[in-house]
Parts: structure tokens; sequence; C-alpha cells
């Protein structure tokens, strides 16, 4: 699949992301799921994966004739991505709370959808986008994206909570 597909398939996902009626139906089902669990899982598994993907740098990348300098840059970017990834999830567990609104409720499973398609675009960034050896790195771009975006929403989710209704 070439950069634009990716970036069709991403733009699908949002389109069915911003349908009220999907976010409906996610949110009964994700009701039962406690948020926080799933974001300190989430972040403690991309805490690992960062590991991983570290010992995978120092034993098979470092000093490696074959890879030139571009790859070994971008798979220490993406490394760094996922330790980002991971600390996102992490810190954003305490936002993950009840909202009086219920449209606030059903963005915050968005948020939550988003936040974990962002760790899963960056993991797989790391296995196959080095690899190609190309400058053009959308699993990277649309991840660093989705991250941006969850990041802003809660914390706009936050700042309305805490001024505006009250």
């Amino acid at each position: 699949m070439n950069s634009s597909g990716y970036s069709y398939f991403l733009l699908a996902y949002l389109g069915v992301l911003m349908n009220s009626r999907f976010l409906r139906l996610l949110s009964v089902q994700l009701r039962r799921i406690n948020l926080r669990n799933v974001h300190t899982i989430a972040g403690l598994l991309m805490g690992l994966i960062f590991i991983v993907t570290g010992f995978y740098l120092q034993f098979n990348i470092d000093g490696n004739n074959d890879v030139t300098a571009s790859q070994h840059m971008m798979y220490r970017a993406n490394h760094i991505y996922v330790l980002f990834s991971s600390l996102i999830h992490l810190l954003m567990i305490p936002y993950f709370v009840s909202y009086n609104a219920l449209w606030a409720n059903r963005l915050k499973y968005a948020v939550s959808v988003t936040l974990l398609l962002s760790s899963l675009l960056l993991v797989l960034a790391f296995i196959k986008e080095p690899v190609s050896g190309l400058m053009d790195r959308p699993l990277s771009a649309w991840g660093l994206y989705f991250l941006l975006i969850s990041v802003l929403t809660m914390l706009g989710l936050f700042v309305w909570e805490k001024l505006i209704s009250k």
C-alpha cells in the first residue's frame, strides 16, 4: 500500500469516527471498559515495546554496515516515537473521567480509540518504514497527528469541564 493508500484509509477512519451513530455505538460498548485501565496497560505495553526496540537497535542496527545513515536515523526517531506514545498513554490516565455532558463522554471514547490507533501506527512505522529507506513516512506522520489530536482534544475537554461547565 503506497502513502496515498494509507492517507485514504486514515481519512476514511476519521470520517467514520466523526459519525455520531458510530460514537453512540462505541460509547455503549466501551462503557463497560475502564479507560484508565486500558491506557495503563497500553502505556506499560508501549514502554515494554520501547525497551525491546532499544535492544533491537543496540544489537542489530548499531554497527551494522548494511544500514544507511538515513535508515539509522529513522529507526532512532521511531524508537523515540514509541516512548512518546507510552508516556502520552500514562500521562492521560487522570483525564479519563466521567463528564457531565453526553457528547463529552462520547468524544472521550473517540480520543481513546485514536490514541490506541496512534500507538499501533507508530509500532508499525518502526517495523516498516526504515526498511524501505524512503523519506516519505506516512505511518509515523499519521501516528503523530493522531497523538496530537488526542492530546489537544483531551485538553479541550478538561478546560471545558473545569471552566465553562461550572
